[in-house]
């Protein structure tokens, strides 16, 4: 072989190990940034978070150390406050069946139930995404439907608390859904001491918001003295 046939002939094999590399690295770029949920899905999407003295500390002192709109500084009146809470008498009586640490949102009642050892310990009126529940994909600002373990509460610059819920749960994934950073929240900061511009309609883009700073710490206090929690979403109470 000649010697200008054999430089060719190196050239090609740099040429294919280079391509070859350049390839394996779109692959690894592409699993890391593009669809991680498609692989291995977040941990909050298949199991509950353990209860490590770290992360329970940190969440404590994000919950004291917050700027929020707390009642002490709104100074709501008593039917402001009343507005944003559900009468437990009108609670489906079946909605705790079975559940043991659980909070259970049922749409045509805009309330979110506290289940634990399946009693009823309080309810409050929430607001959801804009094109109500149903989530399937990015961007539909729909709440999920189905039931979500949830993430460690802590400081959201435009909802001022946000726990973090595992949508899209393992058969979600297996489905294909797709959507991120779902949440239970407080509302926007721009509200403020707004009660009624956070219940008046349906404003989210897909997550779950309370009315009252006062009450998006008492949700994320119950969530951490009750760990591990879950959340399950229904569209009325026939699904219970």
């Amino acid at each position: 072989m000649s010697l200008n046939s054999q430089k060719s002939l190196l050239a090609v094999r740099s040429l294919a190990v280079a391509v070859a590399f350049i390839s394996g690295l779109a692959a690894i770029a592409a699993i890391i940034f593009i669809a991680p949920n498609a692989i291995t899905g977040d941990s909050l999407s298949y199991r509950a978070l353990p209860a490590t003295a770290g992360e329970m500390s940190k969440s404590r002192r994000t919950l004291e150390r917050t700027k929020l709109y707390r009642d002490e500084e709104c100074r709501p009146s008593n039917q402001e406050i009343l507005s944003t809470e559900i009468d437990l008498s009108t609670v489906p009586p079946k909605t705790c069946d079975g559940r043991t640490k659980e909070l259970v949102y049922i749409g045509s009642l805009r309330a979110m139930v506290a289940c634990l050892s399946q009693k009823a310990e309080w309810a409050t009126r929430m607001s959801i995404g804009s094109n109500g529940i149903g989530k399937t994909k990015q961007g539909d600002r729909k709440t999920p439907l189905g039931t979500y373990w949830l993430g460690y509460p802590r400081k959201s610059s435009y909802f001022g608390i946000f726990i973090p819920v595992g949508y899209p749960n393992a058969a979600e994934i297996a489905k294909g859904y797709t959507g991120q950073s779902i949440g239970i929240h407080g509302p926007m900061r721009h509200n403020g001491c707004d009660i009624d511009e956070s219940l008046r309609r349906h404003w989210t883009a897909g997550c779950l918001s309370v009315a009252r700073d006062t009450q998006i710490v008492n949700v994320s206090n119950w969530v951490l003295n009750n760990w591990p929690v879950k959340l399950t979403v229904v569209r009325d109470p026939s699904a219970l």
